[in-house]
C-alpha cells in the first residue's frame, strides 16, 4: 500500500514537471517569465527615476535676473569665470542676505550656490540654477542666526547647460557671516 501511494506521489510530481498548458509552455516556466517581467519592470522604474531624478534644486531659479558688473565677464568660451564671494552679514532674527551671487555673462554653464556652516556642516542655503549674466540678488538662509560670527563654506557647482546633471569645475570659498543686533 505504502509503495503505491509513493509511486502515485512520484507519478503526480513528475506530470506536475511536464504539464504544459495549451500553449505548450509549462506553468513552472510562465512562473519564472512573471518574476522576471517584475524585476525588470523594477529595474527600469529606479532607473528613470535615477537620471531623470526628483531632485528639487536642479531647477533654475526664477529669481535670479539679468546682471552686468563692470570686469565681471568671461571672456574666454574655453574656460568658466567664477566669482570669488565676500563676507556676509545680516540682522539676528532675520533670515534675508543683502549678497549679490552671479554667473557671469559669457559663461557656458549653470552656477548653483551652497552655503554651509564650517562647525557643524550644517547646509544654511541652496541655489537653484543660475543661467550665465545673472544673479540672485540677496537670498533668504534656511534659518535664523544667533548674533555672532560664524566661518562657512560658499561652493559654486557649475554644471552643462545641456545637461544640468553634467558637473564642471567649481569653486569653494571660505567666508565669515556675521549676525549683528
Amino acid at each position: 500500500m505504502w509503495e503505491t501511494e509513493e509511486k502515485k506521489e512520484k507519478d503526480n510530481l513528475s506530470l506536475l514537471k511536464t504539464e504544459k498548458t495549451q500553449a505548450g509552455i509549462s506553468p513552472v516556466r510562465i512562473f519564472l517569465a512573471s518574476i522576471l517581467t517584475v524585476l525588470l519592470a523594477g529595474i527600469a522604474f529606479l532607473s528613470f527615476r535615477l537620471f531623470t531624478g526628483n531632485d528639487e534644486r536642479l531647477t533654475i531659479d526664477e529669481a535670479a535676473v539679468g546682471y552686468r558688473q563692470e570686469g565681471l565677464e568671461n571672456t574666454d568660451p574655453e574656460k568658466i569665470l567664477l566669482p570669488v564671494p565676500g563676507n556676509m552679514s545680516l540682522r539676528e532674527g532675520g533670515r534675508y542676505v543683502n549678497t549679490i551671487l552671479p554667473n557671469p555673462r559669457g559663461n557656458d554653464c549653470f552656477f548653483e550656490y551652497t552655503i554651509t556652516l564650517d562647525d557643524s556642516r550644517e547646509l544654511i542655503y541652496q541655489s537653484g540654477l543660475i543661467r550665465p549674466g545673472k544673479a540672485l540678488i540677496g537670498f533668504y538662509l534656511n534659518r535664523e542666526l544667533k548674533e555672532g560670527e560664524y566661518a562657512a563654506t560658499v561652493r559654486i557647482r557649475t554644471s552643462d547647460p545641456e545637461d544640468y546633471r553634467t558637473e564642471l569645475n567649481g569653486g569653494e570659498y571660505h567666508i565669515t557671516i556675521t549676525v549683528y543686533r
